[in-house]
């Protein structure tokens, strides 16, 4: 089973099919290993965790006690948020990343959730986080892992925790009236202005950020797939897949919207639709909320904005007219975070549409995105004008991925037939010619190769999406 446990580790969390690489021994094994880590560190470790809206979370989550008794830990704390009609499978509620992010700092020497994100229903996650929300390093979690599997795999799981005393954790609601209070004061009654559909996708979101939501002052406001079912029933939950925002454009015409949004399953993500059914794309997203906050910055000390390989070149020429710094990093939130942490920049964002702010805690909050969207579409008078106002002046692909094992064989063979051009790597392969940009690069989670392409004029996107596609193929 070990072989099977350790491909649940990806580059910056744990995540992979329930049943198969992460079960009820896969968790019982990990948080004896973390549990006897955190007694090492600390003498008293304080351990909240909180969940999304996955069934599959409860017997997770009981086993994740479990370990407690032979890590020597005989406390925990878990959130206790309220219930709602409907939350059948929740019963203390579901929480956000971005909020626990916001409500948990400085408060607890190690959080743990369990959530698999955007990924569908079949996955299961882990992440973990200290006081400062840094994310745990999964490759010294791997390495904890494969210490404790030998002397645990044969271990049962204890069938009660009547020892285990569990404090349930109240105080976030005084942190949740700071963080109303900030966004409050950020959105200015801008939202008053607007009407829009929102579609929580059936996860995290569904209890602060649709409470927030439904309490500023909006034209109209519609709620799509607004309670908790891990299943998905409808649809999933990731912001990139054009084909999951058919209900907010549905919503969008059929009430006449200005704009719609979707959260994906955890709430770290958030995508937006202007009235035209114009998908935004991320890194137009980010050239916006860059604009707003550079406007807004104390211009004594130079502000640094920071974004992925998989960013469109027009990103560059937006800030650099502004006047200021950009730096190019690695795909993974993970590793955006850390960079963005370290040299105390202003902003960040990576290709599947998370938005970091420093001012925050260098961590995401979709809500503050919105209410900075809003702002800059009011200046516009209309979603589409804005999305007019930052089109790209060159074509460039979505993010495209395909199932490939052989992913370090598939980045050679593209670099090898691009020699003659600049190419950097960072993360895989940037091709960055004067008229055009590839990029190819392994997933951090997943047997997959993800690329796009972007060029000045639309024949030679055509050619070059064609000549990766081709080589590609050779791999399938």
């Amino acid at each position: 089973m070990l072989p099977s446990y350790t491909e649940a580790f990806k580059a910056y969390d744990i995540r992979w099919l329930y049943g198969r690489q992460i079960d009820e021994q896969f968790c019982f094994i990990l948080w004896h290993a973390v549990g006897s880590r955190q007694l090492q560190v600390h003498a008293f470790p304080q351990i909240l965790i909180w969940w999304d809206s996955r069934p599959a979370n409860n017997s997770l989550i009981y086993c994740f006690l479990g370990w407690l008794r032979y890590a020597g830990i005989d406390e925990v704390t878990i959130l206790n948020l309220p219930t709602k009609e409907k939350w059948i499978e929740c019963k203390r509620g579901v929480a956000s990343t971005p909020l626990i992010y916001y409500c948990t700092q400085n408060t607890f020497d190690l959080w743990i959730s369990f959530t698999a994100s955007h990924n569908t229903k079949e996955y299961v996650g882990i992440k973990m986080c200290d006081k400062n929300v840094i994310l745990t390093d999964t490759s010294f979690l791997k390495s904890l892992f494969e210490l404790s599997y030998t002397k645990l795999f044969t271990v049962d799981i204890p069938k009660s925790l009547d020892w285990l005393t569990i404090n349930y954790h109240e105080t976030i609601f005084d942190s949740l009236s700071s963080l109303s209070a900030f966004l409050h004061r950020s959105n200015q009654l801008v939202s008053a202005d607007f009407s829009f559909a929102v579609d929580y996708c059936h996860g995290a979101t569904t209890w602060y950020e649709r409470d927030f939501l439904s309490s500023i002052p909006t034209k109209k406001i519609i709620h799509i797939n607004g309670y908790p079912d891990g299943t998905f029933p409808v649809h999933d939950s990731e912001t990139q897949h054009a084909h999951n925002y058919h209900q907010v454009i549905d919503a969008i015409n059929e009430h006449n919207l200005d704009f719609g949004i979707m959260f994906d399953g955890d709430g770290d993500r958030i995508g937006f639709v202007t009235q035209q059914w114009r998908i935004m794309p991320w890194d137009m997203v980010w050239s916006i909320i860059a604009s707003y906050l550079l406007h807004q910055t104390n211009h004594d000390k130079e502000p640094i904005v920071l974004y992925d390989v998989m960013s469109s070149k027009n990103i560059e020429k937006i800030v650099w007219r502004l006047g200021w710094k950009t730096v190019i990093t690695r795909v993974g939130r993970y590793f955006i975070n850390h960079q963005l942490r370290e040299y105390n920049w202003l902003f960040a964002s990576e290709c599947s549409a998370h938005y970091l702010f420093g001012s925050l805690g260098w961590y995401e909050m979709p809500l503050y995105a919105l209410i900075i969207m809003m702002h800059m579409a009011k200046k516009y008078w209309w979603f589409d004008e804005l999305y007019h106002a930052y089109s790209p002046m060159s074509i460039k692909s979505p993010v495209y991925d395909i199932s490939i094992k052989e992913k370090d064989h598939v980045i050679d063979t593209v670099r090898n037939y691009f020699v003659s051009y600049p190419i950097a790597t960072i993360d895989g392969i940037n091709i960055m010619a004067e008229s055009f940009r590839i990029t190819v690069r392994a997933s951090n989670t997943s047997d997959k190769i993800r690329y796009c392409v972007e060029a000045d004029t639309q024949e030679e996107y055509n050619t070059l999406l064609q000549t990766i596609q081709k080589i590609l193929d050779q791999f399938k």
